[in-house]
């Protein structure tokens, strides 16, 4: 009965592997092979049964490696008593002993076969150790007649069996599921369901089928198939290693990855940083994000923006913390539309904002709420102006392009100031007055006045685009009052409204005044799109003296909040806007730093949650839509459809 379910159960992996045409080739060849061909029960088995081990005296075959590497050093005692005893019993025992010693020599030297040996073959010769090890103390106190043999050998057998119980405590007391829950926990909440995961079987089953109520990831892969299974590496993964997008590594695992360099688990590896690390003693499991914009980074793109649209967009406002909508949510939210092919959306975004935010004159207001002064943003504009031409470009229809002139017309006359025949760039209309302007850096947005100089020949675009660019150079290298600079642009700067030039006196500036913040970041973001999408080598001679940020970034693994002029850093706290502003100069100067930033600080920062999906907590509409800017960035998504 025991041979039949034994005969019926083996008698369906055959079965299986015929229906599904993978029982045999004409070549028996088999995948694991190397030859590429499609995997078959019958060259699986061939293949195993040709593998080889190396020889047993080789020092780097694999009896050698596990005897001296694991076995010796788990246990020498009963190795090496057991073998002693084994080869006296074939010498001195009667018959049944003399059996008993065959079987564990046969057992011994099948580990000496040639073939491969891993660490766990040595359970199957343990048994035959210990029966020869008692049969031959049984026989030497038959022999000596001592029966005390016995009993030292029971004592010895305590003692050393608590010593090394005591030593490797660990095999018992080490609870390597509570890592593997903790692992778990954080992918599910951080992980997008489609990316493709290369990890320990251990997780398979949770990742790939888990408990009802939590997501599944149906891109998780055992490292073997991923190493050595042609329908994955090859069909699925087309050999590369950056279809990859994260890996989950358990104790031991980055060794057998480093075994095949040129396997894909190894070369994902090699170009992967550690988001995620969770321990038990020396024990830990690691979460790795591949550095490249692969299926992750897709699957956050398109989850991000939709959520963005259903948490945060109602009846085609914006709604943020207060009752009332910042237009540079608004206009933010119409770039994305665009870039994301949303046309009902954006046509949802453009009517609300020309209701509630437009000024007579044409351009839009800095909120909608009542009894308050209203102004303009020139950034907001800059941007509302660019998302109307663009979408004009897209969806084929005119009547875009028509107000996107309008609101860029609106613009100059409201935020430009010609000075000793020079234009400026106001940070806004609330910007000019008597004596001075004051210039905001992260208002310049060059990518769209090299737009409005297409389609507005009534104004000199290109004359505030070679004026602005030498003044950023200018702000963000003069002292501006202190000791020194460290290259970073201001949030602020005073113009001198006679000559243009920088005033020495900044008192009196908004918000974070000449401090590196936030709003001052962004002054990257416009100016590494701009060197994206037209090589300006003046936007890239800006963008290579951003040195002060990577320095940081090397020296203290994150950036703070906020920096004075001089480089002090004015904040204890990280920020996840100042993270996504600067990402894009990361991966256009220093792109293994950018991979790092974006991995450790943006990707982590993106949650699943019941009602979507966020980035940090999400109480911030200006985190949520920069977060997924910069991911569109790391991506390249961001097209320019403009055509001159």
């Amino acid at each position: 009965m025991w041979l039949f379910g034994l005969l019926a159960t083996l008698s369906l992996y055959p079965l299986y592997a015929a229906l599904r045409g993978e029982l045999l080739n004409f070549s028996f060849s088999s995948p694991l092979n190397g030859d590429g061909s499609g995997v078959t029960l019958l060259g699986a088995v061939l293949w195993q049964l040709s593998r080889s081990g190396g020889a047993p005296w080789d020092p780097q075959g694999d009896f050698i490696r596990a005897l001296t590497g694991a076995w010796l050093a788990r246990d020498p005692w009963l190795l090496g008593v057991g073998l002693i005893a084994t080869i006296w019993n074939l010498a001195r025992g009667d018959g049944r002993t003399r059996l008993i010693a065959g079987l564990g020599l046969v057992a011994c030297l099948s580990l000496m076969r040639g073939g491969p040996v891993l660490e766990f073959y040595i359970i199957g010769v343990l048994p035959f150790l210990a029966l020869n090890v008692g049969l031959a103390a049984a026989r030497l106190a038959e022999l000596t007649r001592m029966p005390g043999i016995l009993l030292a050998l029971l004592i010895s057998v305590g003692v050393l069996g608590f010593n090394n119980l005591n030593r490797q405590n660990e095999i018992f007391t080490l609870n390597m599921t509570t890592t593997q829950r903790q692992a778990l926990a954080w992918v599910r909440e951080h992980v997008p369901t489609d990316a493709q995961i290369v990890i320990d079987d251990d997780l398979w089953v949770d990742l790939r089928d888990g408990p009802r109520g939590q997501p599944s990831f149906p891109g998780a892969h055992s490292h073997w198939k991923v190493a050595n299974d042609p329908a994955v590496y090859r069909d699925l993964f087309n050999n590369d290693w950056q279809n990859i997008d994260y890996l989950i590594t358990t104790p031991g695992l980055e060794e057998i990855f480093k075994q095949n360099p040129e396997k894909l688990p190894y070369q994902a590896w090699s170009n992967s940083t550690p988001v995620a690390r969770f321990n038990v003693g020396d024990a830990a499991i690691e979460v790795r994000r591949v550095n490249h914009a692969g299926i992750a980074v897709k699957d956050t793109v398109r989850a991000g923006y939709t959520s963005f649209v259903a948490n945060y967009v109602q009846d085609g406002r914006v709604v943020g913390t207060g009752a009332y909508t910042d237009v540079r949510d608004q206009t933010s939210a119409m770039l994305m539309a665009v870039w994301q092919n949303d046309q009902a959306t954006f046509d949802a975004l453009w009517s609300w904002a020309q209701l509630r935010l437009r000024a007579p004159e044409g351009h839009l207001l800095h909120t909608n709420e009542p009894g308050i002064a209203l102004h303009t943003y020139a950034d907001a504009n800059a941007e509302a102006a660019l998302a109307l031409l663009l979408a004009e470009r897209r969806w084929n229809d005119a009547s875009y392009g028509r107000e996107g002139l309008r609101i860029a017309r609106a613009l100059w006359e409201r935020c430009v100031v010609e000075i000793d025949g020079r234009p400026y760039l106001a940070a806004g209309d609330w910007a000019i007055e008597d004596d001075r302007i004051i210039f905001a850096p992260g208002s310049f947005v060059p990518y769209a006045i090299r737009m409005f100089a297409e389609v507005d020949t009534e104004h000199n675009w290109w004359w505030l685009l070679d004026n602005t660019y030498p003044l950023l150079e200018r702000v963000s290298a003069i002292n501006l009052g202190e000791e020194r600079s460290a290259g970073l642009p201001p949030t602020y700067v005073a113009l001198d409204r006679a000559t243009g030039a920088i005033r020495p006196d900044q008192r009196g500036l908004p918000g974070m005044g000449t401090a590196f913040g936030d709003e001052a970041a962004l002054t990257y973001w416009r100016i590494a799109l701009d060197a994206r999408w037209f090589e300006d080598e003046r936007s890239e001679r800006y963008l290579r003296n951003a040195a002060f940020l990577f320095d940081e970034w090397q020296r203290n693994g994150a950036l703070a909040g906020r920096y004075g002029h001089n480089g002090t850093a004015q904040s204890d706290e990280e920020s996840l806007l100042l993270y996504s502003a600067v990402l894009p100069v990361f991966l256009m100067e220093n792109e293994p730093a950018g991979h790092a930033l974006y991995a450790t600080r943006i990707a982590t920062a993106y949650t699943n949650t019941p009602d979507g999906v966020r980035w940090g907590n999400g109480r911030s509409v200006a985190e949520q839509r920069w977060a997924w800017l910069s991911s569109a960035f790391y991506l390249d998504i961001l097209d320019y459809t403009w055509e001159h």
